[in-house]
């Protein structure tokens, strides 16, 4: 039977057959890189899995805390008192809006918001004489009860400044 082309025993190529040694060099590579892989992507499905998602009922109801006008009257470090407005729209975690400083309304940068706490800054330009500088602010404040319990600190170095926000009606 084994003369018979159909019936024969499965051929052995030669052991110099350029195709197998291919062929088994792929093999080999492939018995270390694949459990590689495997591991990689379980790291990547168990960070994504362990993330907090955007929209969970606790960011819901602290975005829902902290929406809208608030004000408050400020004294500033060097004597000033001014009644600033801010408007706070969150979007998830994260915190968008406008702050008051020295009565302009200025945009909140990189705000967000974790937990009954809020963080952001914001630009403004110093004018002394003819010299311009750009500044920042840095504010966080905390959510207590009706009221939010604020805190500023300038680029500056100086003692921050705290106050409360109240809601208001309108802005300022």
């Amino acid at each position: 039977m084994e003369k018979l082309p159909n019936f024969s025993s499965a051929k052995t190529p030669p052991a110099d057959d350029p195709k197998t040694a291919l062929r088994t060099k792929l093999l080999r590579r492939l018995i270390w890189k694949v459990p590689l892989i495997i591991f990689l992507v379980s790291i990547a499905v168990w960070w994504e899995w362990r993330k907090e998602p955007q929209n969970s009922p606790h960011i819901e109801a602290a975005s829902a805390a902290f929406t809208g006008w608030w004000s408050g009257e400020i004294t500033y470090g060097w004597g000033a008192k001014h009644t600033e407005g801010f408007f706070f729209q969150p979007e998830g975690n994260r915190l968008f809006g406008t702050a008051g400083f020295l009565g302009m309304k200025r945009g909140i940068e990189e705000g967000k918001i974790e937990g009954d706490s809020i963080f952001f800054f914001i630009r403004y330009e110093e004018v002394s004489g003819s010299d311009s500088r750009a500044r920042k602010n840095y504010y966080s404040g905390k959510l207590n009860g009706k009221e939010i319990l604020m805190r500023m600190q300038d680029d500056r170095g100086n003692p921050p400044v705290q106050w409360i926000l109240k809601r208001s009606n309108s802005p300022q």
